[in-house]
């Protein structure tokens, strides 16, 4: 074999599949011609193409730069410096290829940058291998330049022709091993990586191995192929049938592979419903019939022509392998052109070429068959088909569907126009043409955009077109030429529709429905002189015939009285007539479902016959569905139908254009039989109505209860319930509000406009009635802002009638009635739209206790629903009489939950002004200070029994401490964006947000304007005690009306070494200009703010104080409370921490024990003060893992790393009942027990503390010891009827080997989802749930403490508490009554249990 002959096989094998036209592209020879050759294509020329050729040039600059150390590498060999010159013509050939393909250039784009980035590194191979290299090495370089001849001739063959060679038959195909294009695209690469791992694996060898190791491995590897070769011929057998059975699972494994690529390939297309039309009107045709065209010489013209493209003809015209048929509405064009679809469909071959036949029909009442993007899509559909073992084809459509870029399947669910256009292209040119059969061009949504891009089409691709349609497109009367129209007229079918006549007219005699003694040739004669060539004139005259109103006498005259061609007009009207002169019933049902056929608003579908059932009141009927069928097609005279699709649709456009005319008058009817459309929309939206009052149900159904008829069905939406509910608003909106009050018995009876205004007024007095509209909504998941938006509408016209002879009083009251409701229902599906849509019985309930609107108020009234209470305080007055804005606010219930505390802070007026003014970054510290006087704090005690208040306290605030308050944390946090409050809480997992900047703002611009403060608050657990700043308060506790006595005193916090420098007046104000920093961002910024925080023991014994300052110093002390002799503290022990995060979040006692627990740096710690050298000691928790080194993998996989993060970061701490044990919560409601050790080790690692002493920390308490039993029982002090249920507490605690399994109850608010939950460490115990209640999407979670209150009895309900806790900062701009705190009461029909049954769920549920 030639040295040079593997290269020569690989460019020959190339070559052979080009076109002598396209191996002229090998004259380019280097990377140089290559680029000046891309610069040359036509495709390249225009502006909008400019990107796409920089993208090409530069992978040709990467090709160079991979592939040039290849060339050198194959220098090794001789006389390889032509085949190197031909890789350059290779590459230019399949740019070339492809440049006339726009979508599919950018696919061939990406895919020659991933070969670049998979060509090995051949760097210095020749001088490593001394101008000798091994053989391997120069089989591999063969192997290389055949791998990148085969990845380019496979994407050559993409955009190659058909060559008219014969085809491999359908059997061995179909056995064939097939693989996808991007299959072998993909197995090439991964072949390059394989090369270069070679590379690199033989580079190695070189550097590694010496002569007598090679020989050794050598050696063994002889002697292990030896062995390898016994096993493998003892083995033959057994392998042979190993093998057998490998070829039938891999026969079977690929026709299931190919039958899903196809199924997704047709997800991706989207093709509409097409073969319904198609095989109707097919069954429609009679035999013999629409023979005439294919003798017509135009169709024969067409037939026999055949697409060309040479010399870039321009078309100003459509090219000769374009008919277009046309004719007069009713003529029969849809019966012929599923004649020719037929007829070329069973012709096998043309021209040596197999026939591929596509179809489709445009409908006007369709929707999804009105665009030419939905012809492509089922014309590609039906080329799928057909070609469906051709892996050519199917290799196009994995191409086109294929993103190489993204080496996935791109983000768009379905094919794009471009897309469609280039198939549609591509295809035809390897098939060699494409018949297109159109029909109903006119009836599309733009029939002359349709024409133009049938032009586009057909002058680009071997497509030639059949399109049917009437005569009055004007693209199609400007663009096809006389010679390729065949034009619909009396001569062509006057024999077809006689051929239909004579059929029918004998099927009458031979059934007794006319005379037997009569000439039927003679009546043919005189129906086809009637039809005048409208074959749709004749089946409607034949079933006008078939109407059982008629005599066969009575028959025999109607036909007699034909004398003139009518047209359709004239056959409407006999119709019409007779239906009228039917009996009422009959001719009732008639009128109705013609009216809902004609006016019905359902996207284009049309009601389902359920639904028209239900319209027109025969819902009732025993037949059922099927008797309503044939009964509306009886009564209606043949002009309605019953689609293969299972819906009713008059017979033809014709009809409905008919009734637009309004013939009745002309026709001598007292009232019209179909009225306009907008005297039609009384009756409608009255009937819609109708039915919502009469299937509303007599009682609340509740959040669990089924309203409406239908139940849970799947297929709700195809119900006149969810038509009605949808649309009512839709036909109100057609109808003229100046009319309704009219009595005018030429448009409209009186009765029907009374009825629709009584209907409206009954519809808005019934709540329930309402409450069941809403829910039909939102069960239909339709859209309620275009709904709400009619209303506005009708409602706004309503308004400006100006008419003084009408008496609009009556509608007036109503559309104000209608427009409140719409304002209503606007902030409803603003609030629980996602909520409702998931679960629409919310409106009976959850829905109406944060909802205090007019119309909602009477819902929750008859349901029983009692509103959300908010304890909002008796803020003081202003000079003016206005209520002074609160500027915090907190609130804590007893540990009896009997009293509810909450404590408020309001500002003076002055300060209230000079915080909503606007304010200089720079001169506010300053100006505040001016405004420390006249400041108050409203302590008040609530009953959450019954919502009101027991008695109240009013405090004047020292000027001195809030002169301290402001110089220590009046502040302007340049770096925090602020956030709605629902994001302070991540109750949806979703991030924050992440918007843009604006770009117009300076660099100078501060994120945040606003300024905050820090007021620290506390209440205790008895709600006698609480604190303001550094001065706690204690009441006495007198009659509930009488004023309250109080005694106060401040924190002695003189120990601190930094109480001089924060507590006295040395505090200076805040002053930025003194910090030399250019930016004021960080100016700002530099603020050494102050704050602080303080909580109380359980039972007021105890007082902790922590506070942070900068840099990363937390000190924390706790006092004894002493009432007497007089009301004081004295300081128990204090320490101080040096955190990376030194804000303690949370402070809670220990009931009997010295010890303080506390939240910092998100982990959980716990201090025994009871000894002097005691330090606090870090409890670790499996959280600490989660929100670190889990943190940042979640990072870089979760698409919401901040949900994750807030799901793993601490927020809660309490204490089991029974003291042995700390429960740790976080915000994504995960909860961890933590037993609290006998004896802990000193605190190590990286955090390092001080403390008055310096000896290690320890716990050891007695009390703390294992319990001897290792097992504490179900604590039920807390769960005791009428008992406080606080957010965590433990039930139960078993040691059980080999772990503990604990048992909690915790009140989670997940996606705004308040549940009582019970959850176990076990892996094999479920977690049960009771469902309390849903809140709104604006509901203001921060900072926010659920407490239950468990009911006294069987008749009480379960208060939900939802207390304000102390916040970091303040701020004026905050929402009002957002931040006081909510009691709600549920009953039990308003809870549900969702999960399995739990021992302490249960009786919380009793």
């Amino acid at each position: 074999m030639s040295v040079n002959q593997p290269f020569e096989k690989a460019q020959k094998a190339f070559l052979e599949t080009l076109s002598t036209a396209d191996q002229a592209a090998f004259a380019c020879s280097s990377p140089d011609d290559l680029t000046n050759a891309l610069k040359q294509l036509e495709c390249f020329s225009k502006a909008s193409q400019k990107k796409t050729l920089h993208r090409c040039l530069a992978v040709v600059k990467r090709l160079n730069e991979r592939l040039r150390p290849y060339f050198n590498a194959l220098s090794v060999i001789p006389q390889t410096e032509t085949h190197v010159a031909l890789i350059w013509g290779v590459f230019r050939v399949v740019f070339e290829l492809a440049s006339g393909f726009p979508s599919f250039l950018e696919k061939v784009v990406a895919l020659l940058e991933r070969l670049a980035e998979t060509v090995p590194q051949y760097h210095d191979i020749a001088a490593i291998f001394h101008g000798d290299p091994p053989a391997r090495i120069r089989h591999h370089l063969e192997l290389m330049y055949q791998d990148i001849f085969e990845f380019l001739q496979t994407a050559a063959r993409i955009f190659q022709t058909s060559t008219g060679k014969v085809k491999r038959p359908v059997s061995i195909i179909a056995t064939a091993i097939w693989k996808p294009v991007y299959t072998r695209f993909n197995t090439l690469l991964a072949r390059m990586d394989n090369h270069q791992k070679f590379i690199m694996d033989e580079l190695k060898i070189v550097q590694a191995q010496n002569a007598r190791n090679a020989e050794q491995a050598a050696a063994l590897e002889r002697t292990e192929a030896e062995k390898w070769r016994e096993q493998v011929n003892q083995e033959n057998m057994k392998l042979a049938g190993l093998s057998r059975e490998m070829d039938d699972i891999k026969t079977a494994s690929d026709k299931e592979s190919r039958y899903s690529l196809i199924q997704r390939i047709l997800d991706w297309l989207d093709p509409p419903p097409f073969a319904a039309t198609f095989e109707n009107s097919r069954e429609q045709r009679e035999e013999g019939t629409s023979e005439w065209i294919f003798t017509d010489p135009a169709f024969i013209e067409w037939k026999a022509s055949k697409p060309v493209f040479e010399n870039d003809i321009k078309w100003k015209k459509m090219p000769p392998w374009v008919l277009w048929v046309h004719g007069n509405p009713g003529c029969g064009k849809t019966i012929v052109a599923s004649s020719v679809i037929e007829k070329l469909g069973n012709e096998e071959e043309f021209e040596g070429q197999l026939n591929t036949i596509c179809y489709f029909f445009f409908s006007y009442n369709d929707t999804e068959n009105l665009t030419i993007q939905s012809a492509y899509r089922s014309a590609l559909a039906q080329i799928l088909h057909t070609s469906r073992d051709d892996a050519a084809i199917l290799d196009r459509f994995l191409f086109a569907r294929y993103d190489f870029k993204l080496a996935s399947v791109s983000g768009q669910r379905i094919a794009s126009a471009t897309e469609l256009s280039d198939l549609m292209r591509i295809c035809s040119h390897e098939l060699g043409h494409i018949y297109l059969v159109l029909d109903g061009i006119d009836e599309s949504a733009n029939p002359d955009l349709v024409s133009s891009q049938l032009k586009a089409l057909v002058t680009n691709a071997r497509v030639k077109l059949i399109c049917f349609s009437r005569s009055n497109v004007n693209c199609l009367q400007n663009q096809v030429p006389l010679d390729q129209r065949v034009g619909f007229d009396r001569r062509t079918t006057w024999p077809d529709i006689r051929r239909f006549l004579m059929h029918h007219l004998e099927a009458l005699l031979n059934e007794n429905m006319l005379p037997p003694s009569i000439d039927i040739n003679h009546l043919a004669a005189i129906l086809v002189n009637g039809a005048d060539g409208m074959f749709l004139w004749a089946r409607l005259m034949v079933n006008y015939l078939n109407s059982p109103a008629l005599t066969p006498s009575s028959r025999l005259k109607i036909i007699n009285s034909v004398r003139l061609p009518e047209g359709l007009s004239g056959m409407y009207d006999r119709i019409v007539m007779l239906i009228t002169k039917s009996r009422t019933p009959e001719s009732d049902l008639a009128r109705r479902i013609l009216l809902w056929i004609s006016y019905s608003i359902s996207d284009g579908e049309g009601l389902t016959p359920e639904a028209m059932q239900t319209a027109v009141g025969f819902e009732d009927d025993p037949g059922g569905l099927e008797r309503f069928t044939s009964t509306a097609i009886t009564v209606c005279g043949g002009l309605l139908e019953f689609t293969p699709q299972k819906k009713f649709q008059l017979i033809h456009l014709t009809v409905g254009e008919y009734f637009t005319d309004q013939p009745w008058f002309r026709l001598g009817l007292p009232t019209p039989f179909v009225p306009s459309r907008q005297l039609a929309a009384v009756e409608l939206t009255s009937r819609c109505l109708e039915y919502i009052l009469i299937h509303t149900p007599a009682h609340s159904p509740g959040k669990f209860g089924t309203a409406g008829i239908h139940g849970l069905r799947s297929d709700y939406t195809a119900t006149f319930e969810s038509y009605a509910a949808l649309n009512w608003v839709n036909h109100l909106s057609q109808t003229d509000p100046g009319q309704l009050p009219l009595a005018d018995a030429k448009f409209m009876a009186t009765t029907s406009a009374i009825n629709l205004l009584n209907s409206i007024s009954t519809f808005l007095a019934r709540p329930l009635s309402l409450g069941f509209w809403i829910w039909c909504l939102y069960r239909s998941h339709g859209d309620r802002k275009p709904i709400l938006k009619s209303i506005e509408n009708w409602c706004h016209l309503v308004k400006n009638l100006r008419s003084k002879r009408l008496n609009t009083e009556q509608i007036r009251h109503i559309a104000s009635n209608l427009s409140h409701l719409a304002e209503e229902l606007r902030a409803v599906d603003k609030e629980w739209s996602s909520k409702l849509e998931d679960n629409p019985s919310l409106i009976w309930d959850d829905v109406l206790v944060f909802n205090t609107s007019e119309h909602l108020s009477t819902i929750a009234e008859v349901s029983g629903i009692s509103s959300a209470t908010t304890l909002v305080p008796d803020a003081p007055k202003n000079w003016q009489g206005d209520s002074v804005q609160c500027l915090c606010s907190i609130s804590s219930s007893a540990a009896n939950g009997m009293i509810l505390g909450v404590l408020s802070v309001y500002p003076s007026q002055e300060f209230e002004r000079f915080w909503k003014s606007s304010k200089n970054p720079v001169t506010a510290y300053h100006e505040a200070e001016q405004f420390c006087s006249s400041w108050t704090a409203k302590y008040e005690l609530w009953s959450p029994d019954h919502q009101r208040r027991l008695s109240s306290l009013t405090i004047r605030l020292p000027e001195n401490e809030i002169l301290l308050v402001i110089r220590q944390s009046f502040r302007q946090d340049t770096f925090e964006h602020r956030r709605s409050p629902s994001d302070e809480s991540p109750p949806d997992k979703s991030p924050p947000d992440e918007s843009p900047p604006d770009e117009s703002s300076s660099e100078d611009d501060c994120p945040d304007e606003e300024f905050d403060i820090s007021f620290p608050l506390a209440i205790s657990h008895d709600c006698q005690t609480f604190a303001i700043l550094r001065t706690v308060y204690d009441i006495q506790t007198e009659s509930s009306s009488s004023p309250k006595k109080w005694h106060s005193f401040l924190l002695p916090l003189e120990f601190f070494d930094h109480f001089k420098a924060k507590w006295t007046p040395s505090l200076g104000t805040y002053n930025p200009n003194e910090h030399r920093i250019s930016h004021k961002a960080f100016c700002l910024a530099w603020r050494e703010w102050y704050t602080y925080s303080i909580a109380f023991s359980l039972d007021g014994k105890y007082l902790a104080f922590s506070d942070c300052r900068r840099p990363c110093i937390t000190h924390i002390a706790v006092f004894e409370v002493l009432k007497e002799p007089h009301f004081s503290s004295r300081l128990v022990r204090w320490t101080l921490l040096k955190l990376a995060s030194p804000r303690v979040k949370v402070m809670i006692f220990h009931p009997s024990l010295n010890l303080l627990a506390f939240l910092s740096e998100k982990r959980v710690w716990i201090w025994d003060f009871s000894g002097e050298n005691n330090k606090p000691v870090c409890l670790p928790t499996h959280f600490d893992s989660c929100s670190t080194s889990s943190w940042a993998s979640a990072s870089a996989s979760m698409s919401s790393p901040y949900s994750y993060q807030q799901d793993y970061a601490l927020s809660t701490l309490s204490l089991s009942v029974c003291g042995k044990f700390l429960l740790a919560g976080t915000r994504g409601k995960h909860v961890e027990v933590l037993q609290i050790p006998a004896q802990a080790p000193a605190l190590i690692g990286d955090c390092a503390i001080e403390e008055n002493s310096a000896e290690s920390g320890h716990l050891s308490h007695p009390a703390l010891k294992e319990d001897p039993s290792n097992k504490l029982q179900a604590i039920n002090a807390q769960l005791r009827p009428g008992g406080l249920l606080s957010e965590t507490c433990l039930v139960s605690h078993h040691k059980l080997s080999p772990g503990n399994t604990t048992n909690t109850l915790t009140i989670t608010n997940f996606n705004h989802e308040v549940k009582l939950e019970s959850a176990t460490n076990s892996n094999s115990s479920r977690q049960d749930s009771l469902h309390l209640l849903s809140l709104p999407k604006s509901f203001n979670m921060s900072n926010i403490a659920i407490n239950l209150r468990l009911p006294m009895d069987s008749n009480d309900t379960l208060k939900i508490i939802f207390n304000k806790t102390a916040s970091d900062e303040y701020t004026l701009s905050d929402g009002k009554e957002g931040q006081f705190p909510k009691v709600v009461e549920r009953e039990k029909r308003s809870i549900a249990q969702i999960s399995g049954p739990s021992s302490s769920l249960g009786e919380c549920n009793k």
